[in-house]
């Protein structure tokens, strides 16, 4: 066995960090990586106050390692993130510091497939005459609905209703142009935008967050994007993600507004030069001189899904050290005490693969500078802690997951909870690493 030990891409320091982390997977080979590179900085770990402010901080150090450093350019940094849905607060702050970015193995968040399609309903229940919204939405998820039969509804509403294609799609049982069971379809599509329509004209559904919810629960988003790939649920969470975006806005009009603003404002040349946003599964392969590693919290980074099966975990363990490595010189990581994914708040547990590199490695900032992680008891020199919290879960709880959803606390044992998921069974987790929120 000849172990190929020495780098040639990263600082010794950044390659002990991530030496520290991989080694804790279970029948991993010891290996001494060196380098004949430069001894280099240390680890910086950020702790932000939530995923906006660690969007901002992101942005604010690219600044200034930009304008010290005037031998490096925007092409020699990179952003990491273990999903895709984590790049939107990261590309709105860009866009408002004006720094030129690129996605690299994704679309932009306003740019996805799936967040278009949330947004044509919202547009379309702001103004039923929106023939763009229309011919976008009325077969996706998908039901049957075909161009012509697209077109003559549009013709109908031309015709017979002054443009209102709402009325349309209620009307279409009776549209002779249209054969029964497309007709049919329309209709029942009609009736429940017509139902939502009405709740929101009323004032009965006023917060944007919830029109959306009753979009994606409503008209078959969950169920056509669940379908048990990692490609279709990472699809799903970056429309839960608009969610997140949303807000606490009362006004679809303003929201909207909002959204073009952002989504019109990147006329990037693809060309030029700009700092690049990835998720860490593209950056196999890739270096630079600077990555900022995003999002390392539990159930974020380790995902959440890693946090029940050993096997996943090592994966995410790996992942890690990727992330990791693609580093020449400076390796940032940034954790958050809170944050709003997928449109759920939760605090943040600062990631187990932070704890496993020794803290003479690592110069720490923001909350929790001096190395402390706060939700657990820690010394300055130790690293993960055993000492658990009192299980705040009892049989009966209502409780929900990011990932699994909705479900009720079936069984307790110290600091495990076994839960019946509605939509994804029985799973047993740990209330120290599950990112479980008990729910009314």
């Amino acid at each position: 066995v000849v172990f190929l030990e020495q780098n040639y891409r990263s600082s010794q320091r950044i390659l002990d960090s991530a030496a520290a982390v991989i080694a804790k997977n279970d029948g991993q080979k010891t290996k001494k990586l060196w380098t004949q590179n430069e001894v280099g900085e240390l680890v910086r770990v950020h702790c932000a106050h939530d995923e906006e402010d660690e969007a901002r901080f992101v942005v604010k150090e690219i600044v200034q390692q930009l304008e010290k450093n005037k031998q490096l350019q925007r092409n020699d940094i990179v952003v990491l993130y273990r999903t895709n849905a984590q790049s939107r607060p990261i590309e709105e702050a860009c866009l408002t510091a004006n720094m030129p970015y690129r996605i690299v193995g994704g679309v932009k968040f306003y740019d996805r497939k799936e967040v278009k399609d949330v947004l044509a309903y919202l547009k379309f229940l702001s103004n039923p005459k929106d023939i763009m919204a229309f011919e976008r939405m009325i077969n996706m998820p998908t039901r049957g609905i075909g161009p012509k039969t697209r077109e003559r509804v549009a013709q109908a509403a031309m015709e017979m209703f002054e443009g209102d294609l709402l009325k349309a799609c209620l009307d279409a049982t009776n549209n002779t142009d249209v054969d029964a069971v497309r007709s049919a379809a329309v209709r029942e599509l009609g009736l429940r935008l017509d139902k939502l329509y009405k709740r929101i004209k009323e004032g009965k559904l006023y917060r944007v967050a919830d029109v959306i919810d009753q979009v994606i629960r409503q008209f078959g988003f969950e169920s056509y994007f669940r379908d048990g790939s990692e490609e279709g649920e990472d699809r799903f969470q970056n429309i839960r993600e608009l969610l997140t975006v949303a807000g606490e806005r009362e006004s679809i009009e303003d929201f909207l507004e909002q959204v073009a603003l952002v989504s019109d404002i990147d006329t990037m040349d693809e060309s030029h030069q700009a700092i690049t946003l990835m998720s860490v599964h593209a950056a196999k392969g890739l270096e630079f001189r600077q990555v900022y590693l995003v999002g390392l919290e539990e159930g974020i980074f380790p995902h959440a899904r890693s946090l029940i099966e050993p096997k996943q975990l090592a994966e995410e363990r790996r992942l890690c050290y990727v992330a990791m490595t693609r580093a020449k010189e400076l390796l940032t990581v940034v954790h958050a005490d809170t944050r709003t994914i997928y449109g759920e708040s939760q605090m943040g547990m600062r990631s187990r693969f932070v704890e496993d590199v020794p803290r003479d490695f690592i110069e720490f900032s923001g909350g929790g500078a001096d190395g402390v992680r706060l939700d657990v008891s820690m010394s300055q020199g130790e690293a993960w802690s055993d000492d658990f919290t009192e299980n705040p879960f009892s049989k009966g709880d209502r409780v929900r997951h990011p990932s699994f959803g909705s479900g009720v606390v079936s069984d307790t044992d110290d600091d495990m909870v076994e839960i019946a998921f509605e939509r994804g069974g029985s799973k047993t987790l740990s209330v120290n690493f599950a990112p479980l929120k008990k729910v009314s």
